[in-house]
């Protein structure tokens, strides 16, 4: 059974995890919006997932969620708030679930890191979403300086609350003696993290599936 819950870590704002998120159509000012909020951000999250924020113009954006520039605004409102909307909804819809993964009842620690590993390396590799991480794509362009201070502050709290939500995972597992004794907690979360940002790269460069997950049968050696 995959636990349904992720520990308070990884949640970042009132929203996150809410499976109500702005869903379906909503009311402003008595009247009925012509378009499926949800299904607009998540078309939204795609843009800034293979574009990054900077290479995400407005005109992609709004061609993407099938709206004009004036319903974007009264619904998302500018271009870094849409961003930091997309990073919640890219968390509730992808990472929340594969975390869940790790916390599989009555499966050994290299299994359930497996099953992660394997999901999300999937995901990485979809045809039908954009190669690779939303993270690792948006994380390109902090590194380069062209991130608002708002959509900054999201996404680096968003990339810390994983670090520590996995820190905290193998914490756990140390102290339930489900971890190998050579290997520490910190170095356990880090060493995940360099895998799924690898993985995430070798998507963008067009790797296979195929021989990802033999990268990753290679490191789950660690954890036997």
């Amino acid at each position: 059974m995959v636990g349904n819950s992720v520990p308070s870590g990884i949640l970042l704002s009132s929203s996150f995890l809410n499976p109500n998120f702005r869903s379906g159509r909503s009311m402003v000012g008595g009247r009925n919006r012509e378009f499926d909020e949800t299904e607009a951000l998540d078309l939204a999250m795609r843009v800034f997932w293979k574009q990054g924020y900077s290479g995400a113009s407005l005109a992609s954006l709004t061609s993407s969620m099938g709206i004009n520039k004036p319903s974007m605004y009264s619904a998302f409102g500018n271009k870094e708030a849409l961003f930091i909307l997309a990073t919640e909804h890219y968390v509730q819809t992808y990472t929340a679930h594969h975390l869940g993964l790790l916390n599989q009842d009555g499966m050994p620690l290299s299994e359930r890191i497996s099953a992660y590993l394997y999901a999300s390396a999937k995901m990485h590799f979809d045809n039908d979403s954009p190669p690779g991480c939303f993270f690792a794509t948006s994380m390109t362009d902090a590194a380069s300086g062209l991130l608002p201070e708002a959509a900054l502050t999201t996404l680096t709290n968003t990339q810390n609350s994983l670090r520590d939500y996995l820190l905290q995972f193998f914490e756990q597992e140390h102290q339930s003696e489900r971890l190998p004794d050579k290997i520490s907690p910190k170095v356990a979360a880090d060493f995940l993290l360099t895998l799924l940002y690898g993985c995430a790269s070798m998507a963008r460069a067009d790797g296979s599936l195929s021989d990802m997950k033999k990268s990753i049968d290679l490191a789950l050696q660690v954890f036997k």
